[in-house]
């Protein structure tokens, strides 16, 4: 009962951290940072007072010692997926012929030039002439 709640929740909220569409969707780096916090970072990170802990606190383990380990040990956070970039944004230009009859637009992927009869050109290297 209690995983088909967890279930249905994740599923209806619109705001839930995995989803695949919508503005508030996190990037793959930035969803692999969040898949290798541990509850024990967690914990340590945000507690006063605890110099120790478990490796996998929600775990007891038969095959392996499950010992404390000191928090200052534990990997941080990796915030670098969320690190704004130095460049500028890359905008749009476009360039109009002298009798108006086309327009050559530059991204930085493509040159694309509009003729007034609406045929459409592309070609991939910018400074190469359509």
């Amino acid at each position: 009962m209690v995983s088909d709640q967890f279930l249905r929740l994740k599923q209806g909220d619109s705001f839930w951290y995995e989803r695949k569409v919508g503005p508030q969707r996190f990037t793959k780096d930035q969803l692999r940072a969040i898949y290798n916090t541990t509850l024990s970072q967690i914990i340590c990170r945000n507690s006063d007072g605890i110099e120790e802990i478990r490796k996998y606190v929600m775990e007891h383990r038969k095959d392996e010692p499950n010992l404390l380990i000191p928090c200052k040990d534990l990997k941080d956070f990796d915030f670098s997926p969320w690190n704004e970039s130095e460049q500028p944004a890359k905008w749009h230009s476009a360039h109009f012929s002298s009798s108006l009859t086309a327009v050559r637009v530059l991204t930085p992927e493509s040159n694309v030039t509009i003729e007034a009869n609406d045929s459409l050109s592309l070609a991939t290297d910018l400074n190469k002439p359509t």
